[in-house]
């Protein structure tokens, strides 16, 4: 199962870096679209979309439709960090080496017989 759980983990962080480059790559689609509108921006916003995609959400105009997939693929790349973390939690409860458990309090050793 530790297995498995590994396994969703390195999937969950492929998806998490495939969702972001999307809402990347749409990102950049939408800066073009609304340079192509009339509406154009520096070459600093271009720096912003690749490291935080999460601006291009706000454009408006011909660049909606791209930044409406902006924000579907930050949806997917959020779900995927969630889950990501759920699967480090259940690798790491089946893989923990527990110490051994302590007697009772009320309990001591047994005495020795003398038998």
């Amino acid at each position: 199962m530790a297995v498995i759980a590994l396994i969703v983990l390195f999937l969950c962080l492929a998806g998490a870096a495939a969702s972001w480059g999307v809402a990347v790559t749409e990102g950049l689609k939408a800066k073009g679209a609304a340079q192509a509108a009339g509406g154009g921006r520096g070459s600093v916003n271009t720096v912003l979309l690749v490291l935080w995609p999460f601006s291009a959400r706000l454009m408006e105009g011909p660049a909606a439709g791209h930044a409406a997939r902006v924000s579907k693929a930050l949806v997917a790349f959020i779900t995927a960090l969630m889950l990501a973390v759920a699967a480090v939690s259940v690798y790491t409860n089946l893989t923990v080496v527990r110490p051994p458990l302590a007697a009772p309090a009320g309990q001591g050793t047994a005495a020795p017989s003398k038998s």
